[in-house]
């Protein structure tokens, strides 16, 4: 058994306008999205700034310890041929 279905007819206007609201609502999808990727890129460089803030200081600080390390090093070996030649 089949219902009859009863066709409304759509005119030009009509359709122009169901298109229209359409495209009015996409427009507010990509809105949407715009604002989310905007926030996205503050965070993003929020991160990216923090992680060379952090870079920096553990460099400085490697550096900083191998600069202690080989002037302990340069120590020792002083110390060492100081043993040899037997002057101390």
């Amino acid at each position: 058994m089949q219902k009859a279905v009863k066709k409304k007819a759509v005119t030009l206007d009509a359709l122009a306008g169901m298109v229209q609201r359409g495209f009015e609502g996409v427009d507010r999808r990509f809105d949407e999205m715009d604002k989310r990727f905007d926030d996205i890129e503050v965070r993003l460089t929020d991160i990216e700034n923090r992680l060379d803030h952090l870079e920096k200081t553990l460099f400085d600080e490697q550096h900083e310890r191998i600069i202690r390390l080989e002037d302990r090093l340069q120590k020792m070996e002083s110390d060492f041929r100081s043993l040899l030649s037997g002057k101390r």
